[in-house]
């Protein structure tokens, strides 16, 4: 009798602990498959959406961008969001576009970084119900992302290459920054702060920004810069696009 009991003890430990084991692993993948509520983002979902979004945008050649750097970024992250707790602060947003409207005292467009299409989409992703939340802050992440890396990239280094807009013409030395290194703005904490704070060290560089904000102040904005990329000479009978908004500006 005594190890007949001893054989069913041994055996009922062995069930429970089988039980518990099952339990545990039941629970856990039931936890893990849990459904998010339609209309809430899903992490997960998200991260899928910006991995197969980078295919496409990297192929892109409509614009200039950096998709293809910020892919090993976010690839290097498993393709995590890198924004999507931020844009729902509404000071973030503010202060996002307070640094967006700047832009234009550099020299720069706000075109040049889809600054519209972003805010668009982040006043999209609000909507309730969004059956679209999932990919609006995948396109959101990933536009912002590349917004910040190409307008760091253009105040440090410049929008354009001098050598190639004015060839033989640029006599100047050409910058070096060695230590620039391009994807810091994508730490969520130093990012935008980085930007709003570099300011070149060239002495002349702030009289010419403070000049071109007092002249912003005294027109429309869209009649002060006229876009010369690619004009190095205007003769007489020249049909160039920019020929009527000159004769505007001195008329």
């Amino acid at each position: 009798m005594n190890l007949k009991f001893r054989k069913r003890h041994i055996l009922y430990i062995i069930y429970t602990v089988v039980c518990l084991l099952l339990f545990i692993s039941f629970y856990g993948c039931k936890k893990k498959s849990r459904k998010v509520e339609p209309g809430q983002p899903d992490p997960a979902l998200i991260s899928e959406i910006i991995k197969k979004e980078l295919s496409v945008l990297k192929k892109d050649s409509t614009f200039t961008h950096y998709f293809d750097t910020i892919g090993d970024y976010y690839g290097l992250h498993d393709y995590k969001p890198v924004w999507i707790d931020l844009v729902k602060d509404s000071s973030f947003v503010v202060g996002l576009k307070n640094m967006s409207d700047s832009v234009v005292f550099d020299g720069f467009k706000r075109e040049h970084y889809r600054f519209d299409t972003i805010f668009q989409l982040i006043q999209k992703s609000k909507r309730k119900p969004n059956k679209d939340i999932n990919r609006n802050l995948a396109i959101i992440d990933l536009y912002l992302s590349n917004a910040l890396v190409t307008l760091w990239h253009d105040k440090v280094m410049g929008r354009t290459d001098p050598r190639v807009v004015l060839g033989a013409k640029y006599t100047l030395p050409f910058p070096n920054h060695p230590d620039f290194k391009l994807l810091e703005v994508l730490d969520v904490q130093k990012g935008l702060q980085l930007i709003r704070s570099y300011m070149p060290e060239h002495s002349d560089y702030r009289k010419l920004r403070n000049l071109l904000i007092e002249s912003y102040g005294k027109t429309a904005g869209s009649e002060t810069i006229i876009d010369t990329m690619g004009i190095r000479k205007l003769k007489q009978g020249d049909t160039s696009s920019i020929v009527p908004m000159l004769a505007t500006r001195l008329v």
